[in-house]
């Protein structure tokens, strides 16, 4: 049989970006590579999930099975690869959505964060320093995506300053490992990590100006 049809790609896709987001593994580093192999695939008792998803999702294996790990409701779990082949569709069309619509996305999502930031009166570092309760809880209610959040986290480091001596809400790691990684695999040649900044400083300056205005 050809590789589409066998599903190892598919296996070897997921066995890298599911190493990727479970352990130290960096799938940008080591370009996606791993000790996957056609002897470990055949060994596997579930060949025909991976035969599943490789028929339907060939051209987009590593969109799909990220988009697994980022789905708000998958933030806090390890998504299984039964319940992936099977339910993982919803997950990746609302990924591949906000993908194509990127900027959009991004940009409607900086005007709620600037909005909310004027209705409470807060400045960015200061409510990502001091408010982390208020600000983590735009993510949990997915006011605010992670997309989003891995930007400004690109662009103000703010995820540094949250250690569990000062913010020590028991969702926090769960949340912070997954936007780490999520970040790690949105670096490099993307052109909206430098546009989310430029808009973050530009609108930042704004409100600064404003606010010393009489």
């Amino acid at each position: 049989m050809v590789d589409g049809v066998e599903g190892f790609s598919a296996f070897a896709t997921w066995y890298a970006i599911n190493l990727h987001f479970t352990t130290n593994y960096d799938f940008v580093k080591y370009k996606g590579k791993t000790r996957a192999t056609r002897d470990t695939y055949n060994r596997r008792k579930d060949k025909f999930l991976f035969q599943k998803i490789q028929q339907h999702h060939s051209n987009h294996l590593k969109d799909y099975f990220i988009a697994q790990y980022i789905f708000h409701e998958n933030l806090l779990k390890k998504p299984y690869i039964r319940n992936i082949a099977t339910d993982g569709g919803g997950a990746y069309i609302a990924h591949r959505s906000c993908q194509d619509a990127l900027t959009y996305h991004m940009s409607q999502q900086v005007n709620y964060w600037f909005q909310w930031l004027d209705d409470n009166q807060f400045d960015l570092m200061t409510v990502l320093k001091e408010q982390k309760t208020k600000v983590f809880n735009l993510f949990i209610t997915d006011k605010l995506s992670i997309y989003f959040f891995a930007h400004l986290n690109m662009v103000t480091a703010f995820g540094s300053l949250w250690t569990p001596k000062n913010f020590n809400n028991p969702l926090w790691p769960g949340y912070s490992q997954r936007l780490n990684k999520y970040t790690q695999l949105i670096e490099g040649p993307s052109i909206i990590p430098a546009l989310f900044k430029q808009i973050i400083i530009e609108r930042e300056d704004f409100r600064k100006q404003l606010a010393k205005e009489p």
